[in-house]
Parts: C-alpha cells; sequence; structure tokens
C-alpha cells in the first residue's frame, strides 16, 4: 500500500502594482544633490526584492527603479536618504583617489545630509506610492 501526503502549495503572493514614480528631494528648501534614496515597502510577504531606489541629479530629481522597472511598489513605504555612491575615480586607497574622493565630497551642495534619514527605525519620512500619482517631492529638514 502506498500512501500520498498532499501538502499545500506554498507561493509568494504577486508584488503590488508597480507605477511611475520620482520626484525633488530638497533639504531645508534646498536641493539635494547626489543622494541615495530608497523607498523601503512597509508591507508584509516580500523583502529587498522590492525596494525602490535612485540617486538624485545635481538639482535634487529622482526617479525610482524596483525589480529593473522605473517606479516603486503601490503601497506604504519607509523612505531612506543617505550619500550616494562615490564615481569610480574616487574609489580605493590610492593617494589619486583619495584626492577624486575628498574633490568629489568637498563639491557636494547642501550637507551633511542628517543621519536619522539614513536609518529605518529613525527616519520620519513616509510615503504612500498609488496608482493615480507619480511625482512624490521629498522636503527633509536639518
Amino acid at each position: 500500500m502506498t500512501a500520498v501526503l498532499l501538502l499545500p502549495a506554498c507561493s509568494k503572493p504577486a508584488p503590488p502594482q508597480i507605477v511611475d514614480a520620482g520626484g525633488t528631494i530638497t533639504l531645508n528648501g534646498e536641493p539635494l544633490p547626489h543622494a541615495s534614496i530608497r523607498f523601503i515597502p512597509l508591507f508584509k510577504g516580500f523583502g529587498g526584492e522590492v525596494i525602490a531606489e535612485s540617486v538624485s541629479d545635481a538639482n535634487g530629481k529622482f526617479t525610482l527603479v524596483c525589480m529593473g522597472t522605473n517606479g516603486a511598489c503601490v503601497g506604504q513605504h519607509r523612505v531612506l536618504v543617505e550619500e550616494g555612491p562615490l564615481p569610480k575615480e574616487a574609489q580605493g586607497a590610492s593617494g589619486r583617489a583619495q584626492m577624486a574622493m575628498t574633490r568629489f565630497l568637498q563639491s557636494l551642495q547642501n550637507r551633511p545630509i542628517p543621519a536619522a534619514y539614513g536609518n529605518m527605525a529613525q527616519s520620519p519620512v513616509t510615503v504612500e506610492i498609488t496608482a493615480g500619482e507619480a511625482k512624490y517631492d521629498l522636503k527633509l529638514t536639518r
């Protein structure tokens, strides 16, 4: 006699819809250039694969990207903001790279970014992404 054990299928739900999302980030009313911006979804069942990310341009404008698609998942997000990545020539321990890093960091305007904005437990910024809206301006303060 052969017994067959049937187990319920464990399937992860489909991620929420990804919709266009971007905007401008400012700190004390001034554009915040070259800032790393991450929208961390606050819904269960998903991990880092649905984090939407961007780096702001010289005017503080950003366009989020999630799972290789422009936009962010519909739903509530905590927003984290930190320094953007260093350019390739400013990475490494060589004297040339260190000089390039120093010049790059000195060129950034509207600094420093308050540390609380880069901490999941402390960031006061939350945003609700909706299907009917594409612009999400972030207004940070010191």
